[in-house]
């Protein structure tokens, strides 16, 4: 989800660099319309696009005891994330089939996404 996620604001919000991941990439990106919508029916359009608003939150997440700004490619050299997720790699298209054979209980993941939404609406004033 968040990968998928990810990838639709770097081909919106990515600059320069987009065009050459969406041509490097195209197979896997002509796909991700379909897996979007997929995410939305099983999740929820409000939870995703809720899950989808927090990217000011997930930038400040920690890897390695290091704040990923910290990881980001400097002068042609790369960092863990990027070796790390060439190694883990998702290249697989997602599908209701092979959702349903791989997350077994999908309920316990969006029963805490929604907690978390919850505990976002109580911070935000009516005001």
């Amino acid at each position: 989800m968040v990968l998928r996620l990810a990838l639709r604001k770097i081909l919106t919000d990515g600059g320069e660099g987009a065009p050459a991941l969406r041509d490097r990439f195209a197979e896997e990106i002509s796909r991700l319309g379909q897996e979007l919508d997929l995410l939305d029916r099983a999740c929820g359009k409000d939870l995703v696009a809720w899950y989808d608003s927090r990217w000011a939150v997930l930038c400040k997440a920690v890897y390695a005891r290091k704040k990923i700004p910290m990881f980001r490619r400097r002068r042609g050299r790369r960092h863990a994330p990027h070796d790390e997720g060439l190694k883990f790699g998702t290249n697989y298209p997602i599908s209701e089939k092979s959702l349903e054979g791989r997350l077994k209980q999908a309920q316990p993941v969006l029963d805490h996404l929604q907690r978390k939404w919850d505990q976002d609406k109580k911070k935000i004033s009516p005001h």
